[in-house]
């Protein structure tokens, strides 16, 4: 994957600013579409079958590939992230390690976001995001994408409920995952 694709050679400043470009990176490699067939679960493939028109990709291609492009420039504390918003909607994102701030961090590639707290640079993680939604004000998303600028409370709202994968070495899998696949492999978060 690294050698195949030219986001090695992204010129960044710090590690937030690297994440946030390769999000961009990896929103920008197709347009939002509807995976029929439903592809594997890894970068290669799914850029692959895409790119020839075998398929599309919605949100969770798209996770699927920024956390394999983090993995090959060596960042593999990365997970997924299950959204559903209180009315059904869902959607998927992924979770890196930040060592800059020492914890982990939301990033969006469907959407080509991230979460910050306001009034700093800090970004957020799930947990938080779903904490300020009782607290309106304390975490807004902002484009990954230049230039960064605030983004409301965009998606905020499917944060209601999440679930964290406990995996995301799924490069050599063989088929696509199911809906039991994941709910396998992922950790709900649950609360009053």
């Amino acid at each position: 994957l690294r050698e195949q694709e030219n986001f090695k050679d992204i010129p960044h400043q710090g590690q937030l600013d690297l994440f946030l470009k390769l999000c961009d990176w990896t929103h920008r490699q197709w347009q939002v579409s509807v995976p029929d067939p439903y592809p594997l679960s890894n970068a290669l493939a799914i850029l692959a079958d895409i790119r020839s028109g075998k398929t599309g990709g919605f949100c969770g291609q798209y996770a699927y590939v920024l956390a394999d492009v983090l993995k090959a420039m060596g960042f593999f504390s990365v997970r997924y992230v299950e959204l559903w918003s209180a009315r059904g909607e869902s959607h998927f994102v992924v979770e890196a390690w930040s060592d800059q701030y020492g914890k982990w961090m939301v990033l969006d590639p469907a959407e080509n976001l991230f979460y910050a707290f306001q009034g700093s640079d800090q970004p957020a993680n799930a947990l938080e995001i779903r904490s300020a939604l009782s607290r309106p004000g304390q975490v807004d998303a902002r484009s990954a994408g230049l230039p960064r600028i605030s983004l409301g409370s965009k998606k905020m709202h499917l944060y209601a409920n999440f679930a964290v994968s406990t995996r995301s070495d799924l490069m050599r899998l063989d088929k696509p995952l199911t809906v039991q696949d994941r709910f396998d492999m992922f950790v709900f978060f649950k609360d009053g």
